[in-house]
Parts: structure tokens; sequence; C-alpha cells
């Protein structure tokens, strides 16, 4: 493998990772909303953008 192919594996590692953080933090702000019994905020976190 080369070098270049390496670095653009390692970017796409990063870029997952980056979107991984990004749900976790979505899925921690929806649990804590539900924890807090506050449903109307659980409702507007969880409300699909379409």
């Amino acid at each position: 493998m080369n070098l270049q192919a390496e670095q653009n594996g390692i970017a796409e590692m990063e870029a997952a990772i980056e979107r991984l953080r990004e749900e976790i933090q979505r899925l921690q702000a929806e649990r804590d909303a539900l924890v807090d019994g506050n449903l109307t905020l659980y409702r507007k976190l969880t409300e699909p953008d379409f």
C-alpha cells in the first residue's frame, strides 16, 4: 500500500469517527431529554428534518 492510499484511508477513518461523535452527541441529547422527562424537547430532537 502506498503512502497516498494510507493517508486516504486515515482521512476516511477520521471522517467516520467525526460522524460517530456527532451521532453520539445527538443520542445523548435525546437520552438526557427523556431522563429529564422533557418530552417536548425529545420530540423536537427526534423530529425528521424533511
